[in-house]
């Protein structure tokens, strides 16, 4: 993604079982494009999780709205804040079982 210095990104994070709830996200790191964040505020025992990306634009929009209002003798463009949503990324936590095939190999590195 390219960045100017008029443009910023913000974050939205959710759990599934409370969608209503906004969790503090906090950007820990950023370089070049690369985001490092951090979810504050999760549940213990969270299942799933939906994670918003926006770009947002210090500048206004002006945005079309004629044919939207019935009232035609009102103003038919009207500024907004530019704030587009990007991206969402899902996801969530499960136990997954090793498959018999599958050997540990304990010389592996991370």
């Amino acid at each position: 993604m390219d960045q100017t210095d008029e443009e910023e990104v913000s974050f939205v994070a959710q759990e599934k079982a409370n969608p209503n709830i906004k969790l503090p996200v906090y950007l820990v790191y950023e370089d070049d494009g690369y985001y490092v964040v951090r979810i504050n505020d999760l549940s213990s025992n969270w299942e799933a999780l939906a994670f918003d990306l926006y770009q947002e634009n210090e500048e206004k929009e002006t945005v079309n709205v004629e044919g939207v209002t019935r009232d035609s003798e009102t103003d038919s463009t009207e500024e907004i804040d530019a704030h587009a949503l990007i991206t969402t990324l899902y996801s969530d936590q499960r136990k997954t079982k090793k498959g018999k095939e599958q050997k540990t190999n304990k010389n592996m590195r991370f």
